[in-house]
């Protein structure tokens, strides 16, 4: 898949924000919001975005420690497990 002026935009945009919404997206690159997911879906397909990730806050969830362990499919409370690697008056915080 050969990439144009505006696919490369759609990449940095994304690689700098992955959760922007599509209508941002269009804007932010000047096409209009179907063409735009349309490429974000090609791009997907094609396996160029591998995956979207989050940059946890260990201080902001209440955990000093870099071990912060979120069981898969955790919901809004973040535990932080204390009887693991976290230090004292680590344990859940609501975010």
């Amino acid at each position: 898949m050969s990439l144009d002026a505006i696919d490369l935009k759609i990449l940095r945009v994304l690689q700098a924000d992955a959760r922007a919404p599509n209508i941002g997206l269009a804007e932010k690159v000047g096409l209009s919001p179907s063409p735009c997911s349309c490429r974000v879906t090609l791009f997907e397909q094609a396996g160029m975005l591998e995956s979207c990730q989050a940059i946890i806050s260990r201080a902001a969830v209440g955990c000093p420690s870099p071990f912060l362990q979120v069981p898969r499919g955790a919901g809004v409370g973040l535990p932080c497990r204390p009887h693991r690697r976290c230090g004292p008056g680590c344990g859940p915080k609501s975010v």
